[in-house]
């Protein structure tokens, strides 16, 4: 029993020719009640041969099913599928090869093959495999199956190449053995892919629809649809929104758009979930974004820098529609600094520039005020990215001299002398170059000196520097004034620095004017004493040369006296320290004298002194008539005996102890102008050799022995200041004794012994008594003889 059922296909193929199958198997067998399905697999091949080279389709995954009622044998349901192609060309490179329109024209089943009926209008060959024809040539051909064929009753193909021109033939696949299930929902998709070609950015294509058509004797439910990407969009859909059930006979369609976003080619794939066993169907978006574009070349314009004033040269920008339809250029912007030279200019508004065509715009740069300028024109079009932005940059500049200082004041300069150098900063703070002419100065006592500056003419850069060095040099005391005159492209021409400075002399004060070194032991040095040197002007003192006194030195300074000349700085001191030396006894009056350039050089001051030879030894008479000599020596140069020593008689002095007879009177002296705490060793010479049992006796209530060494006519003894035998008893630089040799009452003439003795010396009253008495006598009062009366 042969029962078909036609199913018509109306997919295009670009393929070429050459068939081959083969049968693939998937499914376990199922059985139904009433129904089974058979369903064959099987992949395709489809070539076409030409003179330039095969081209070639792949289809896999084909699918042919039909259901049969198993009671009556009736076929109830078929369906043929031929999926979607992966189109290849060979050899790579390969042009000029025309497509061919290859369209199975219909489908049907009869037991032991598929019939697929080919309308073809173009000459082509078919083929299984690819083998070469037997005797040569590397034909495609088209090889039926010999075991199948003959069990199909048709006519044994011989393996040669059938040629097709026009008219409808039709190719019998053999098939294997069916799949056989129960029936189940069966879904197809038309077409398997849209392509909406090129569409403008910002445009919308129109509606492409995709069909979903449940087949069989189930219903079919459609799960889901997945939302394509890059521009394409679901617009309406008469399946409902998924979940939704698709009764069997029945179709829907998915309504689709493409607005692009870019320019470029774009895919996207729409996956179609049912519950078919080919289950996910799968339709190809295709579609291309094309737009009108404006490149700029450059995109920049960079004037750089510009003086005020002055106009750049000419720089042009070329506009090009590098898209694919008419760019329509309806305005740019304009700006006060940047002019558009219309000799140089193609582009205007409503200008319309085909694709690949270019027109330029020329520009110049007046800046107006200083510093960068930036500006953005705005060229406004139909293209996608409008406004494009040509960049304008530039950059106002002007000359600026900035010299370091207002004024330079060397302050005061000693007269004929050269001050430190100066110096002058000349920076070129403008953002232009710096072009210097010349520099002058106005008067000669200012001198140029050098720096680091070129000789004029130089320029600076901006933002570099130089220094200019100038020396002040007065000739005479007075301000001077003048100026640095510099010439320069700075706008205001001339720049002028005023120069002053005063010409000063030195100044010298001595304190004090005068050193009084009182009275100082011939061949000693006095204490130092000090003089001070100030400078009281504002400029160095130069001191050239010191005379002092001959009787006078310099022990100590930190005036720099070593190395004449020295230098004193302004309002600065130093201290000279003078010791006077005299030479022999007498006033001394000279002078320390200053030499320097202060204006009342020389400088005096007055020292004076009293050179004296102290008095150590003295020589005098003493009661018995005999000479008598007192002297000391000390460590202490100065002490002296600044009077007389006087020596006493008996009567005069303090009662000596009893049994105690003074020899010769008694000595009082004085020793001065000692240092405090002194010991003085005192030498007295009688005259006379003394008495035995001689002891030497500090006259005083009560007196006191002193221990003393006689020998001969001398006695030696020593008398510490403040000590015991000092008759002030004071540590005060003045040693007072009153004293002198007594001998024990047995050993004076008349007494006991018959030693030596001593002259009795009356007192004062007695002596008084004596010369009354010899007034009356002499007056002959008294002429009776005197009685001694005695009881």
């Amino acid at each position: 029993m042969k029962t078909q059922r036609m199913l018509a296909f109306g997919s295009f193929f670009r393929l070429i020719a050459n068939l081959g199958t083969s049968i693939i198997i998937l499914l376990p067998i199922v059985s139904h009640a009433e129904l089974l399905t058979r369903e064959y697999r099987f992949d395709a091949t489809f070539v076409r041969s030409s003179l330039s080279g095969p081209r070639y389709e792949v289809h896999t995954g084909n699918v042919f099913r039909y259901t049969e009622d198993t009671a009556t044998g009736d076929v109830v349901d078929v369906y043929a599928r031929l999926l979607p192609s992966s189109f290849t060309q060979t050899p790579t490179g390969t042009t000029g090869v025309a497509d061919s329109e290859f369209t199975f024209a219909d489908t049907s089943f009869e037991r032991d093959s598929i019939r697929l009926r080919i309308a073809e209008s173009d000459c082509f060959d078919l083929g299984v495999t690819c083998t070469p024809v037997a005797g040569g040539g590397a034909e495609w051909i088209f090889l039926l199956d010999e075991r199948t064929v003959p069990r199909m009753g048709y006519k044994r193909q011989k393996p040669c190449t059938i040629n097709a021109c026009g008219g409808v033939r039709y190719v019998y696949l053999p098939i294997g053995d069916p799949i056989v299930s129960a029936p189940t929902p069966s879904v197809s998709i038309e077409p398997s892919f849209l392509d909406f070609g090129e569409i403008e950015l910002g445009a919308t294509s129109n509606e492409l629809l995709v069909t979903v058509t449940s087949h069989g004797l189930l219903d079919a439910n459609i799960i889901s649809v997945n939302d394509p990407i890059d521009g394409f969009t679901l617009a309406s859909s008469s399946c409902g929104s998924p979940p939704t059930l698709l009764p069997s006979g029945s179709s829907c369609t998915l309504a689709y758009i493409f607005r692009p976003i870019q320019n470029g080619d774009f895919q996207s794939t729409i996956e179609i979930v049912s519950d078919s066993p080919t289950s996910p169907d799968t339709v190809q978006l295709l579609g291309a974004g094309v737009s009108a574009g404006l490149a700029l070349a450059p995109e920049v314009l960079n004037f750089g820098e510009v003086r005020l004033g002055e106009t750049s040269s000419l720089q042009v920008a070329d506009l090009t529609n590098v898209g694919t339809t008419t760019l329509t250029l309806t305005g740019f912007d304009r700006f006060p600094e940047f002019s558009i030279d219309s000799g140089s200019t193609t582009c205007a508004p409503s200008l319309n520039l085909a694709p690949g065509t270019s027109c330029s715009v020329g520009i110049t740069f007046a800046p107006s005020v200083e510093g960068p300028v930036a500006r953005g024109s705005l060229l406004v079009s139909n293209s996608p990215d409008s406004p494009d932005t040509l960049l304008l940059i530039g950059n106002g500049v002007v000359s600026s001299l900035d010299p370091a200082a207002d004024n330079i004041d060397f302050g005061e300069v000693k007269v004929g002398d050269t001050s430190d150098s100066e110096l002058l900063a000349l920076r070129s703070a403008g953002s232009a170059t710096l072009n210097v002419q010349s520099i002058s100065t106005s008067a000669d006592e200012f001198t140029f000196t050098g720096g680091t500056c070129a000789a004029p003419p130089f320029a600076l850069q901006p933002g570099e520097e130089c220094e200019l060095t100038y020396d002040f040099t007065p000739p005479n005391s007075g301000a001077f004034n003048a100026n640095i005159a510099i010439i320069s492209d700075d706008p205001t021409g001339q720049t002028l620095i005023p120069l002053s400075g005063k010409g000063v002399t030195a100044g010298a004060a001595l304190s004090p004017g005068l050193l009084d070194f009182d009275r100082i032991v011939v061949g000693q040095s006095s204490d130092p004493q000090s003089v001070d040197i100030r400078n009281v002007s504002s400029v160095d003192l130069t001191i050239s040369e010191v005379i002092i006194g001959s009787n006078f030195s310099i022990i100590n300074e930190d005036c720099g006296l070593g190395a004449l000349p020295s230098s004193l700085p302004a309002s600065a001191a130093c201290t000279i320290q003078v010791v006077f030396n005299p030479g022999s006894a007498g006033q001394v009056a000279q002078e320390l004298r200053i030499l320097s350039d202060a204006s009342g050089s020389p400088d005096v001051v007055a020292l004076v002194g009293d050179g004296y030879l102290p008095r150590r030894t003295f020589s005098g008479p003493l009661p018995s008539g005999a000479v008598g000599t007192i002297s000391f020596t000390t460590s202490d140069p100065a002490c002296a005996f600044n009077q007389d020593p006087t020596f006493l008689t008996e009567g005069s002095a303090p009662q000596p102890p009893d049994s105690f007879t003074p020899v010769d009177g008694i000595v009082d002296f004085r020793i001065s102008d000692c240092a405090p705490g002194v010991t003085v060793d005192i030498r007295f010479d009688y005259g006379n050799p003394l008495p035995s049992g001689v002891g030497y006796w500090k006259a005083d209530s009560p007196w006191q022995q002193i221990p003393a060494t006689v020998s001969d006519s001398v006695v030696s003894f020593s008398i510490t200041d403040g000590g015991p035998f000092d008759e002030d008893g004071l540590v005060n630089g003045e040693i007072v004794d009153p004293s002198g040799a007594l001998q024990p009452a047995s050993s004076a003439p008349g007494g006991p012994s018959q030693g030596p003795q001593a002259i009795a010396v009356m007192s004062r009253s007695q002596v008084s008594l004596l010369a009354i008495m010899v007034i009356l006598l002499a007056s002959g009062l008294l002429r009776q003889p005197v009685r001694i009366h005695s009881r």
